[in-house]
């Protein structure tokens, strides 16, 4: 994630395996996309991730902190190469609870130079709102909410989570960002049950079928 995050508790069953006896997923289209926060202040909501904003489906969408202040939220994408453009369409979410919006934005190209952004009515529509800046090279982009438009910072869980269904971005040729995930199946299992207690319910059953 991009901010440290002191109620992420999740415990590791098996702290020694590899990386290839968990299953995983790898990005199409894009080194990495990650964000501050997903889903809402309490639990993570999978198909809120961040990737949801890139895959060029408008039912899906980047939503973040439910329940809570929403200010200071980012997404970023690392791209797989260097893209040069002029503009980037923003599409708040469509679908779901949205009772709050994100009313000014700040865009950040490869951890330096920025944009401000007020958003405005195209962006609760489909075809979304244009951004335009300085025609740039860049790899890394960022979004950052500023505001939005429920000002309390303590929101007793009255508030839903805001976000974007799609950020367009095209490349000088015309092709545009999409990013796609594939789930990668585990292939040691081995490397598992070798990090577990012989007592684990799941190597005991293993060594029955065996």
């Amino acid at each position: 994630p991009l901010a440290a995050d002191t109620g992420d508790a999740r415990l590791p069953l098996f702290p020694d395996a590899p990386a290839t006896a968990a299953t995983t997923t790898r990005f199409v289209g894009a080194d990495r996309v990650v964000a501050s926060a997903y889903g809402n202040t309490i639990t993570y909501t999978p198909e809120y991730r961040a990737v949801r904003a890139f895959d060029g489906d408008l039912r899906t969408a980047w939503r973040a902190n439910a329940y809570g202040d929403a200010r200071r939220q980012r997404i970023r994408i690392d791209l797989d190469r260097p893209i040069t453009t002029d503009r980037v369409g923003l599409v708040q979410q469509l679908t779901g609870g949205h009772n709050r919006w994100i009313a000014a934005a700040t865009l950040r190209f490869d951890g330096g130079s920025s944009v401000p952004v007020v958003l405005d009515d195209a962006s609760h529509r489909a075809a979304g709102q244009v951004v335009r800046f300085p025609k740039r090279t860049f790899r890394s982009f960022e979004v950052t909410v500023d505001a939005t438009t429920d000002g309390r910072t303590n929101l007793f869980g009255q508030s839903d989570a805001v976000g974007f269904a799609e950020i367009r971005l095209r490349d000088a040729d015309g092709s545009p960002v999409r990013v796609g995930e594939v789930v990668v199946m585990p292939t040691d299992l081995t490397g598992a049950l070798g990090s577990a207690s012989a007592e684990h319910p799941l190597v005991i059953l293993l060594r029955r079928e065996a």
